[in-house]
């Protein structure tokens, strides 16, 4: 329903490091797939070209790229939310739904690959 669309985004808006991302909610053919990166088409093509006229790859960050929640994700439909007693579980999940996301667009560098390897780590490592 739309009041928990709206919950959820609002817990992905608070957590997200970047918060020019805009957040969008559909329903992906996979019900696994928790979340994805979506790269515009037109800024896809602006960063080839500024790739091609420079002679090497700039590293745009996530301009104007969009963040794809599934709404058929049970990840994504059972997220604590924004007030609730589990905020830290909340930023744990959006920063690691978020930060595979971007692992698998190819996006996922430096300090954020660096806190996402020690996070998965320590999953890990607490499953024992």
């Amino acid at each position: 329903d739309e009041e928990k669309e709206k919950q959820i985004k609002e817990v992905f808006a608070q957590y997200l490091p970047d918060k020019n991302l805009k957040i969008d909610i559909k329903e992906l053919k996979n019900k696994e797939l928790p979340a994805m990166i979506v790269n515009p088409e037109q800024m896809r093509r602006l960063q080839e070209m500024t790739a091609m006229m420079s002679g090497k790859k700039i590293d745009m960050g996530f301009l104007g790229d969009q963040v794809i929640l599934n709404g058929r994700s049970e990840t994504i439909l059972n997220l604590p939310l924004v007030n609730s007693s589990d905020a830290k579980k909340a930023e744990e999940l959006v920063n690691q739904i978020f930060d595979i996301a971007c692992l698998a667009a190819g996006k996922l560098k430096g300090e954020r690959l660096s806190s996402f390897v020690n996070r998965s780590y320590q999953y890990l490592n607490s499953t024992k």
